[in-house]
């Protein structure tokens, strides 16, 4: 595959008013101008409320078992008596084991198909001896009352897994998957609070020409925001219009930060897999005079300025900060990848306003570089990325 430059990656178009009639659109009634934007697939990606698949590590898994007799009898008599006097009857917990593996996690990503190949042999061989599996392999199916599977992320987080079947279909699968990525449906690759599930996207697959048609009204009240098929038919509504802004903050990153599009650009390339991305709203990093960001470090020279106007520079630099942070671990020859994390660190042009008049040329050269979106006005305050061994 011919490699493609990180400069092909994109998200969002500027906007534009558009002049197609769009009040055909089944019980809308558009109020004003339309704007009309194209989307990239990668957006479209991120924005799409479907569900998305991506696999995670099996690590383990809880055993819930079957209460004792006496606990459900006391159970019975709390439904039938009123609910004031259910503090009479005192319940024990469930009873329940977790089985986690103590089998190091190291997940291989090599680029030889051959060495990885051979990883999994060895990996295969070493189940029998598994803590898990043999706890497994000496539990009472009759006792149980339901397995419940452990996953694992590259981060080391951890999540439950439901396991459809029986009992000992259940064990069964545990034992058959354990230690091996299994598939897991997430509700959309938007997760909560700025966080994006990317694994679900095939970034070798993404291709710079193919786009789609978004429009963004005013209806009912509200901004109003959806995505066209390539058909010119509505693929999906954007219902929450932070997701849109999103868009606009991403596009600004990609432009303006090459370690941020870098790291992208491995993984369009199959040289890393690609983890998440994270919107901060609320993130600082405490600038000083002796730690400046990269968009200010020869300005203090530059403008020659006075002890208490750098002071006031630096205090606007801790104000209104929006961060992009997008990481991925990234494939080596042999053994273990690194995570690698490239943060995008934006400054609202309103943090500057408290400098614009006792240092108007420097306010003029950082606003000449900001852009602006529907977003608000940015610029690229600082670029940071740093990449850790994965154990």
């Amino acid at each position: 595959m011919n490699n493609k430059s990180s400069s092909d990656i994109w998200v969002i178009s500027k906007g534009r008013f558009s002049d197609v009639n769009f009040n055909k659109i089944p019980g809308i009634h558009i109020k004003g101008p339309v704007m009309e934007y194209d989307i990239s697939d990668f957006g479209k990606y991120m924005l799409n409320p479907s569900p998305v698949y991506i696999e995670k590590r099996l690590v383990g898994c809880r055993v819930d078992f079957i209460p004792k007799i006496s606990e459900r009898i006391k159970k019975k008599i709390k439904k039938i008596l009123p609910k004031k006097v259910h503090f009479i009857i005192k319940e024990n917990a469930v009873p329940y084991e977790l089985l986690i593996s103590e089998r190091k996690n190291d997940y291989p990503l090599v680029k030889e198909p051959s060495l990885s190949l051979y990883f999994d042999q060895i990996d295969e061989s070493l189940l029998a001896f598994d803590i898990t599996i043999r706890r497994l392999s000496r539990l009472n199916p009759k006792l149980i009352s339901d397995i419940t599977g452990i996953c694992e992320d590259f981060g080391g987080s951890r999540s439950f897994l439901k396991i459809t079947g029986n009992i000992r279909e259940k064990i069964d699968y545990i034992k058959n998957f354990l230690h091996k990525n299994v598939g897991v449906i997430l509700e959309r690759a938007y997760i909560s609070n700025g966080l994006f599930e990317m694994r679900g996207y095939d970034f070798k697959s993404f291709n710079p020409l193919t786009s789609y048609k978004m429009i963004k009204f005013f209806a009912k009240g509200k901004i109003r925001v959806c995505v066209f098929n390539s058909s010119g038919e509505i693929d999906c509504w954007v219902d929450n219009i932070e997701l849109f802004y999103f868009m606009h903050m991403l596009q600004h990153s990609l432009q303006k930060d090459v370690k941020f599009k870098n790291a992208l650009d491995m993984c369009i390339n199959g040289e890393a897999l690609p983890l998440r991305i994270f919107f901060n709203k609320k993130f600082l990093v405490d600038y000083s005079e002796k730690n400046l960001p990269e968009a200010y470090k020869d300005t203090f020279d530059f403008f020659s300025m006075k002890s208490e106007y750098k002071a006031a520079v630096v205090d606007s630099l801790k104000n209104l900060q929006y961060s992009i942070a997008f990481n991925c671990i990234s494939k080596s020859d042999s053994g273990n990848g690194k995570i690698v994390t490239s943060v995008s660190v934006m400054h609202n042009v309103k943090a500057l306003e408290p400098i614009k008049k006792i240092l108007p040329d420097l306010y003029s050269n950082i606003n000449k570089k900001a852009y602006v979106s529907e977003a608000g006005k940015y610029y690229l305050l600082d670029s940071i990325s740093g990449c850790q061994q994965h154990e």
